[in-house]
């Protein structure tokens, strides 16, 4: 009977082999980045604790504890600036060659336009990546509604993703959606029905143009959706198709993934960079098909 044990490298996930070199490199620059400030931290916790033992009889020593305070925690507050600073730019650089921006956003004015993000009167975004695939532009960010700005809930807390195709790929104005409610508050558009494809059950599709049928009851395309919803957790993600060109997903999705864990737990694992990375080419997949219904088409005219 064999006794050895299987390597470390042998005991690895099938997941952790589908991340790349560059965003394993990434995740190890960072955990070694929280671990520096961690023990800095540790280290001036250690003197503030001697140093308000021994003031502690002082009466006129509230000063210098105020002081100590602000200088011990002084690590916490540059590992968060750090993680979103370095950290979070190089992820979004190694999941696609992605720019990040801490507070940057889809413009407002274009959510009005897609017909599937709620009424609102405030409207905040951070945590932005930006880029190209496949000469299509792609900007995401997460993204959080509320009714106005004092308010404590939110109407919309999730991800919005907005996708400018290279080239015209559709008419008219169409929609296709996971969530129940909004489909039965789909007045102005026509359904598009989805019957025989095998997802009539899961996803509604709406349109203005009736020359978009076709295209929107294709099994390629609902798959790709349906497969987005299973990626975010069974999320009733909503995506409008507009202006020709113009792809919007609203996508509830409240897990805040892309904020620093306390300093004395791991910035993130290899579970949370590949999901993060399915989420995102995921998305590319649907733009990567409107490139294959552009070269069908392009084909059948020729």
């Amino acid at each position: 009977m064999n006794d050895h044990k299987p390597s470390e490298t042998a005991q690895l996930s099938s997941e952790e082999h589908l991340l790349t070199h560059d965003l394993k490199a990434v995740i190890d620059r960072g955990e070694d980045m929280r671990v520096a400030f961690m023990k800095e931290h540790r280290g001036r916790s250690f003197v503030q604790g001697d140093m308000l033992r021994a003031l502690g009889f002082m009466i006129l020593a509230l000063a210098p504890p105020a002081f100590l305070y602000v200088w011990a925690n002084g690590p916490i507050k540059e590992y968060k600036h750090q993680y979103k600073a370095s950290f979070l730019a190089d992820l979004a650089k190694a999941m696609g060659n992605f720019k990040y921006y801490p507070t940057r956003g889809i413009a407002s004015n274009i959510l009005s336009k897609t017909g599937i993000v709620p009424a609102h009167g405030h409207y905040s975004a951070e945590d932005c990546f930006m880029g190209t695939h496949s000469n299509a532009k792609i900007i995401l960010s997460e993204a959080r509604l509320k009714r106005q700005e004092s308010d404590k809930a939110y109407i919309f807390d999730g991800i919005f993703a907005l996708v400018e195709l290279a080239q015209p790929s559709f008419e008219g104005h169409t929609i296709v959606t996971a969530d129940a409610a909004l489909a039965q508050r789909m007045t102005k558009l026509s359904p598009i029905p989805l019957t025989g494809t095998g997802y009539e059950g899961t996803l509604s599709c709406f349109s203005n143009n009736a020359a978009n049928a076709p295209r929107f009851q294709d099994k390629s395309l609902l798959k790709e959706v349906s497969e987005l919803v299973s990626v975010f957790e069974d999320a009733p993600l909503s995506a409008a198709f507009f202006r020709k060109k113009y792809i919007f997903i609203a996508i509830p999705h409240q897990a805040d993934m892309f904020e620093p864990s306390t300093i004395n737990v791991p910035i993130t694992t290899t579970n949370t960079a590949l999901r993060c990375k399915q989420e995102i080419e995921q998305i590319l997949s649907i733009i990567d098909l409107m490139d294959v219904y552009q070269e069908d088409e392009a084909q059948e005219t020729s």
